[in-house]
């Protein structure tokens, strides 16, 4: 009996020991703030930061960053009274806040205790403080900068997120924290549709999920969604004033190809820079998302139900991500854009979002028609959705072209592009 008990012990700290931080083991919101100027060849020099909200003495700020693997903020950083001033100030406005603030801060003298704050004239100011003080603590974040092709499975940026019956293990990296290859839907037969994910589990959210079958690649067990999150609340219900908006990303490929995993639409920078939560999905493509026959059994539109499925289960989970489950923002590009008017039109998905953008409309085969660039049709692809014409959502709508298509997620919108011979200026 006592060999059983001390195994049960030992595994007991064995799950505690390896178990990723999250904001209930921590007793605080998790804010990941950073300044991300977009120019990823200075970004390693801007020191983001792990923002804790609950007000501890300066020993126990100490501890609290060391469970995330992080220190608290040094302030030598070559922009770090920029940096800080913009981000505290930022901060200051989302919590609601007119009084000065004051924040741990690391102190390279071990003797004494540092903090920072904001005057009223917005300077930040670096000053010794009552080691028994409670102020909030600023850990560093020391996750690095990498391409978003690339996925850091280091355990020191673990972090995890409890939503009902679910327990989901994702990683931070240098713009957010990134919850990847979540299963949003249980196993769907062919020509199903399908119901939203309803297991006990714990989940590991550190890759993307396979792309859905498409050409020689995919998979049919595909139906998976990824989440970048600035924010990550100890009590959703307790801190629903600080719940941020969400956009839903729908990828585009003709409903024939593409992926929630596209490095070109990767979440990171809309989230670190738009102070929302990303969420883009897989969806069934072809064939199996598509097929509409007259046997009254296959009805077609199995993708489009797809995204309704990824939309109940954000509805039910985001705020545990820090999402706001009422400011549901839906987006799509080209296929994802078609997803989106199929969508304002669909009475299984009313309720789901509130806002709808829709970047490139049907003027963009218009454009390509007139300029003699449509390319090659494709008669045969079964990705066409089944619809009735009859408008259905009232939400706010957004129609049109991006000035800087894509600029958000990939960077900074280029000056001027070489072709061949000629510069060519864009203004």
């Amino acid at each position: 009996m006592l060999a059983v008990l001390l195994s049960l012990l030992l595994a007991l700290e064995i799950q505690r020991a390896t178990s990723a931080p999250s904001p209930y083991t921590l007793k605080a919101d998790l804010s990941l703030l950073v300044q991300n100027d977009l120019n990823w060849q200075t970004a390693s020099d801007h020191s983001g930061l792990i923002l804790l909200d609950t007000h501890s003495t300066h020993s126990d700020a100490v501890k609290a960053c060391g469970e995330l693997n992080e220190t608290l903020l040094s302030t030598a950083g070559p922009h770090f009274k920029a940096d800080i001033k913009s981000l505290l100030a930022y901060h200051a406005t989302q919590t609601g806040s007119t009084e000065p603030q004051r924040f741990w801060v690391h102190s390279a003298d071990n003797n004494e205790c540092k903090a920072v704050s904001l005057t009223l004239t917005g300077s930040a100011v670096v000053a010794k403080a009552d080691c028994k003080t409670p102020l909030r603590p600023l850990c560093s974040q020391s996750a690095p900068y990498k391409r978003n092709t690339v996925t850091d499975l280091n355990s020191n940026f673990h972090v995890q997120v409890n939503s009902k019956k679910l327990s989901i293990t994702g990683t931070r990296d240098h713009l957010s924290f990134r919850f990847l290859g979540i299963p949003y839907a249980n196993p769907v037969e062919r020509f199903a549709y399908s119901q939203i994910y309803n297991n006990s589990a714990t989940l590991s959210a550190l890759k993307y999920g396979p792309s859905c079958s498409q050409r020689s690649t995919g998979s049919e067990d595909c139906l998976t969604l990824n989440i970048y999150t600035p924010y990550l609340p100890q009590n959703p219900l307790k801190s629903k004033n600080r719940l941020k908006p969400v956009m839903l990303w729908i990828h585009g490929g003709g409903f024939t190809d593409g992926t929630s995993s596209d490095p070109v639409f990767d979440g990171g920078n809309l989230v670190s820079r738009g102070d929302v939560v990303v969420v883009s999905i897989n969806y069934r493509l072809g064939t199996l998302g598509f097929l509409a026959l007259t046997d009254g059994v296959t009805n077609g539109n199995f993708g489009l139900a797809d995204q309704i499925t990824a939309l109940q289960w954000v509805q039910k989970h985001i705020s545990a991500f820090g999402g706001d489950p009422t400011r549901v923002t839906i987006f799509g590009q080209s296929a994802g854009a078609g997803s989106v008017r199929a969508l304002l039109a669909s009475p299984a998905a009313s309720g789901l979002f509130t806002g709808a953008i829709v970047p490139s409309p049907k003027a963009t085969w218009a454009a390509s028609e007139a300029v003699g660039c449509k390319g090659a049709t494709a008669p045969n692809a079964t990705r066409y959705i089944v619809v009735d014409a009859a408008a259905t959502a009232k939400v706010h709508v957004m129609f049109g072209w991006t000035r800087d298509d894509g600029s958000d997620f990939i960077g900074e919108w280029p000056k001027e592009v070489t072709v061949g011979a000629a510069t060519v200026i864009i203004s």
